[in-house]
């Protein structure tokens, strides 16, 4: 079984928040500290989800994260990896159509994520 772990981002202040001593409301839509009190204010946080799966080089990955196949691969694809469906997939455009793909990620390593380095998908 693999650990429930989350990470979140706030839009506002443009930086990752230190989520490791919260929980996360049932809805999804804040976080709550030790106390039960709101710990980040909804609407502003985008919370994301650790996907179980690790990349080539053993760092975690998340929704949201920006991945790059193996240098190997002649097209250096990038993908984001997305919630769709029940399941963690990476999610690509391929001339203007948005693919999807499930999760084969042993040849993909994380180079960053939307929210810091949104031009990684450009």
């Amino acid at each position: 079984m693999r650990p429930i772990k989350f990470r979140a981002w706030d839009t506002s202040d443009r930086i990752w928040l230190d989520a490791s001593n919260n929980r996360l409301t049932l809805d999804g839509s804040s976080l709550l500290d030790a106390n039960g009190w709101p710990w980040a204010i909804p609407g502003r946080v985008i919370i994301e989800q650790f996907t179980g799966l690790h990349d080539k080089n053993g760092r975690e990955i998340y929704e949201g994260d920006v991945l790059q196949l193996d240098e190997t691969y002649p097209k250096r694809l990038k993908a984001v990896v997305v919630f769709v469906d029940g399941a963690f997939k990476f999610e690509w455009q391929d001339n203007k159509v948005t693919r999807y793909s499930p999760t084969g990620l042993e040849d993909f390593y994380v180079i960053g994520n939307v929210h810091e380095n949104p031009e990684l998908m450009k």
